[in-house]
């Protein structure tokens, strides 16, 4: 069985239109995402209904969904995360269907699966947290507590950094991030695990930026910040 595995969408439809695309082209049998759809970026309904609609998706949420739901209802929340993230909940809040709501909120925060005989552990920051931050230079000592013998293989993203580990008789895998890449810059990360042969291959690709890049000096106070974070330079 082929695996994708995906991340950290944050409502840029083009990069996740490329993904699925390329998930498609590779004939993978299930998708697993590890939350972050919404935030940062101004496709947020078009992206939750594309996954919504996609076949054999098993997802969970990420911190970026519970800033929306929290900012649903609390208005000086919202203004303070749209200071420090940009204005992609608040696109969210204003965009996003009753329909689109009523999946993300029935979204758990970690998902336990069985596929092909292999126990996975889906969480989107760490088995701890959904906002932990777990990199591939992380201590030992946090490694450690991320595995255990429960799983075959856990996932997590919420980093942003692409990487694969085998630690504790665990295989650990972050697929990166689908629209805000922040070790490869311009570019959507995901990855694909194959259960027979227990390989995984993280893959990088081309999409086309010119649209959230014109959206971003459109809509943006701090296009600076916002354009860096896509492109990598000025």
């Amino acid at each position: 069985m082929k695996i994708a595995i995906i991340s950290d969408v944050h409502s840029n439809i083009e990069a996740f239109k490329a993904v699925l695309k390329d998930i498609n082209e590779r004939r993978c049998d299930v998708i697993l995402c590890l939350g972050d759809l919404v935030g940062y970026y101004y496709w947020p309904e078009e992206v939750v209904n594309l996954l919504m609609n996609t076949d054999n998706v098993y997802a969970i949420k990420g911190n970026h969904e519970e800033m929306y739901f929290e900012s649903l209802s609390d208005l000086k929340y919202k203004e303070s995360i749209n200071k420090k993230y940009g204005s992609g909940i608040d696109y969210a809040c204003d965009k996003i269907s009753n329909n689109s709501l009523s999946y993300l909120k029935g979204l758990k925060s970690s998902m336990d699966l069985t596929l092909d005989g292999k126990n996975l552990g889906m969480f989107h920051g760490s088995p701890f947290s959904i906002d932990q931050y777990v990199y591939p230079d992380s201590n030992q000592e946090t490694f450690f507590n991320v595995t255990n013998n429960k799983f075959d293989v856990v996932l997590f993203g919420h980093t942003h950094h692409q990487f694969v580990s085998y630690f504790n008789k665990t295989l650990i895998i972050n697929p990166g991030s689908v629209g805000q890449a922040r070790d490869v810059r311009g570019l959507a990360a995901y990855a694909i695990y194959d259960t027979k042969s227990e390989a995984v291959l993280p893959i990088r690709i081309k999409y086309d930026i010119r649209s959230l890049v014109d959206a971003i000096a459109k809509i943006e106070k701090n296009q600076r910040k916002m354009l860096i974070a896509i492109k990598g330079v000025e």
